[in-house]
């Protein structure tokens, strides 16, 4: 004859192992969860790098137009300022 206290401490165990399995399974899926969310954070930090990189290199394009047509203008404006003066000369 079996025991009802052994049946109940064995019973007891089962119940035991099988949340034991179940904590386990839910934590490999949190486990599982955690990765693909660090590999989408890694890949969105890469493309942020690229797209930083890329805006570095557009910053640097822009700033040396703008030298060129401040330089440029540096030669336009008297030689608009001359052409205008010779013409008000002549009509005067």
């Amino acid at each position: 004859m079996t025991d009802p206290a052994n049946d109940q401490s064995a019973q007891m165990l089962i119940q035991i192992r099988d949340l034991l399995a179940q904590q386990l399974e839910a934590q490999q899926q949190s486990m599982a969860l955690q990765q693909r969310q660090f590999k989408m954070v890694s890949e969105q930090f890469e493309r942020a790098k690229e797209l930083q990189s890329r805006a570095e290199g557009l910053q640097q394009r822009s700033q040396s137009v703008l030298e060129a047509a401040r330089k440029l203008l540096i030669v336009i404006v008297p030689v608009i300022a001359f052409l205008i003066g010779l013409v008000i000369w002549y009509l005067v």
